[in-house]
C-alpha cells in the first residue's frame, strides 16, 4: 500500500503548516503551560455532579488545586489516589480539590464512574472546555494551584512521581 501524499510533499500539508518534532511540541506545551504562573486565575461558573452550580469568583479564601481531566484519560485515573489523599491530609478551610473534565457530558462522566466505582472526595464539575482553554489546558491531568490571592502558582501537566511531588511540595509551602 502507498499513500497518494508523500509527507513531505507541499500538497500534502497546508501552505501555513508548521512542522515541528514532537520534543518541540511538548516544550511548547509546557512553556505555555508554564506562561500562566504568576497571573490571575480567570473567574468562571460551572455545573457540578451533584446540581451546584460553581463559581470560581470569591473562592480565593484558601488554597485551590484545579485538576483538569477527561474520561477514558489513563494518567488522570493514576492521579485519583494521590488526589485523594491530599483531600484527606489538609485542612478543608485552607485547602480544596476542584476537578474540572473538559471533554464529556455529565451523563458520560456518571455512567464512567458508575462503570468503575469511583469514589471522590472533593468537587467534580463538568462541561470545563471553556475553563480549560483559559488556562491554556493541552492534555489531562493538567494541575493548576491558586493561591488565596487568585494567583497562579504552579501549572503542571501529566502525572508521574516528580509531578506529584511538585504538586504537593508547593502546597505545603503556601498553605
Amino acid at each position: 500500500w502507498s499513500s497518494p501524499y508523500e509527507a513531505d510533499s507541499p500538497s500534502y500539508y497546508p501552505t501555513d503548516y508548521e512542522m515541528i518534532s514532537f520534543e518541540d511540541w511538548i516544550l511548547r506545551k509546557k512553556n505555555r503551560l508554564k506562561s500562566t504562573i504568576g497571573k490571575k486565575a480567570p473567574n468562571w461558573k460551572l455545573p457540578s455532579l451533584s446540581g451546584d452550580t460553581v463559581m470560581f469568583r470569591g473562592r480565593y479564601k484558601k488554597l485551590i488545586l484545579l485538576e483538569f481531566w477527561y474520561v477514558g484519560c489513563a494518567p488522570c485515573m493514576q492521579a485519583l489516589p494521590f488526589l485523594h489523599e491530599l483531600s484527606e491530609k489538609y485542612d478543608r478551610s485552607k485547602f480544596e480539590i476542584i476537578s474540572i473534565e473538559f471533554q464529556n457530558s455529565k451523563e458520560v462522566i456518571e455512567k464512567f464512574i458508575k462503570r468503575k466505582e469511583l469514589k471522590f472526595n472533593y468537587q467534580i464539575l463538568f462541561d470545563g472546555k471553556s475553563v480549560a482553554n483559559e488556562y491554556g489546558i493541552q492534555g489531562a491531568p493538567t494541575f493548576i494551584l491558586i493561591n488565596d490571592n487568585g494567583d497562579i502558582l504552579l501549572s503542571e501537566g501529566g502525572f508521574n512521581e516528580s509531578i506529584d511531588r511538585k504538586v504537593e511540595s508547593a502546597i505545603k509551602n503556601n498553605i
